[in-house]
């Protein structure tokens, strides 16, 4: 009889925003996870960005981050930050195809944004193979390494390592 096995997973992705992209005409990044169910997003803002960027998480056409009862395809509804990383738990069923939205209203500099996705693909386990009871965790990268141009360059491997605003694990 086949049990069920939770596979945990970490997409990253980097989204650097050219300056004077308008609120009005985003940036529009595809972002494939997969078909798993979304636990969280984390989304990593650097110092220059100084709340000039917004991002926003889309599935389909719906608009799922910044969530409200009244958001949708239409809504100016955005995350901002700057020297932050914004956690938000989502707990939503995707079948691959998100996209990220994201504006920059700084004149003169682009800025990263740098994304974390943590996801649970459900399948099924040949009980046929010994399972060890502990779950597969994996980290894949959706983008390349960039810089906000203001100096604070950002790490895709310390962003996939958890360097950004992620307590340290301690040994038990």
């Amino acid at each position: 009889m086949p049990g069920r096995v939770i596979s945990e997973q970490i997409y990253t992705l980097a989204v650097p925003v050219p300056a004077n992209t308008t609120v009005a005409a985003p940036l529009v990044t595809p972002w494939d996870v997969d078909n798993s169910t979304l636990d969280k997003v984390e989304m990593a803002f650097t110092r220059g960005g100084a709340f000039l960027v917004g991002v926003r998480l889309k599935y389909s056409r719906q608009i799922i981050v910044p969530w409200s009862a009244t958001t949708n395809a239409a809504s100016n509804s955005w995350v901002v930050g700057s020297a932050e990383t914004v956690a938000i738990p989502v707990n939503f069923d995707v079948d691959g195809g998100l996209s990220i939205e994201t504006y920059n209203l700084d004149t003169v500099n682009f800025h990263t944004v740098f994304l974390r996705a943590y996801v649970r693909n459900n399948s099924t386990l040949d009980t046929a193979q010994p399972a060890t009871g502990v779950p597969a965790v994996a980290v894949q990268s959706g983008g390349g390494v960039g810089s906000s141009g203001d100096g604070s360059v950002g790490d895709l491997a310390g962003l996939a390592l958890g360097a950004l605003d992620t307590p340290a694990m301690s040994p038990l």
